[in-house]
């Protein structure tokens, strides 16, 4: 006794099904790979802040300090850009920072007033020890980034349901539910 195995479609019926799912399949790998791209950036970015922790503290100095107030639908936001110097081991290190941000959701400390700012005023400038030219004004995580998590969960959460709908299409269709019929 034999058993042999049929999938449930002819030759040409699987051909029709991969021209159709060729196109379905790059459309579904385009999402997936622009979601991903954006969760390595934004998994990169969280993991720059987090060492910045990490850093040592040196007083800095506002060397040019633009700061605009910009209202709009009532909420209040600052445009900064900031150049300040520091002094680690007795050596000059000059840094940036330009930023677009609601006073209380960019991490910046509540205590600053931004627009008080200006040119000669001292401030926290934090420094990778090991390469005294990689600073920052913001230690931290700053709460702008979870705007950005609560915008790429649903696009993470629809990349895995295409994944798994693709999964099981090829698995339906391509496979097929095979028929045994046995022969003596």
């Amino acid at each position: 006794m034999t058993a042999e195995i049929k999938s449930k479609l002819t030759p040409n019926e699987r051909r029709t099904m991969w021209l159709i799912m060729l196109p379905v399949a790059f459309t579904f790998a385009v999402i997936v790979g622009m979601v991903g791209y954006f969760d390595v950036q934004a998994i990169r970015e969280y993991q720059n802040s987090r060492l910045t922790l990490l850093f040592e503290q040196a007083e800095g100095t506002i060397e040019v300090a633009d700061v605009q107030n910009v209202v709009e639908d009532g909420v209040t936001s600052y445009e900064a850009r900031f150049e300040y110097s520091y002094f680690v081991d007795a050596r000059k290190y000059q840094g940036h920072s330009q930023d677009d941000f609601r006073k209380a959701s960019m991490g910046y400390p509540e205590d600053w007033d931004l627009p008080a700012i200006k040119a000669g005023s001292t401030v926290p400038v934090y420094y990778d020890a090991d390469d005294p030219a990689n600073a920052t004004l913001v230690q931290g995580v700053s709460s702008s980034f979870t705007p950005l998590v609560v915008i790429l969960l649903p696009f993470n959460l629809l990349a895995i349901y295409l994944v798994w709908l693709s999964v099981k299409f090829l698995w339906k269709f391509a496979v097929g539910a095979p028929t045994v019929t046995a022969r003596n």
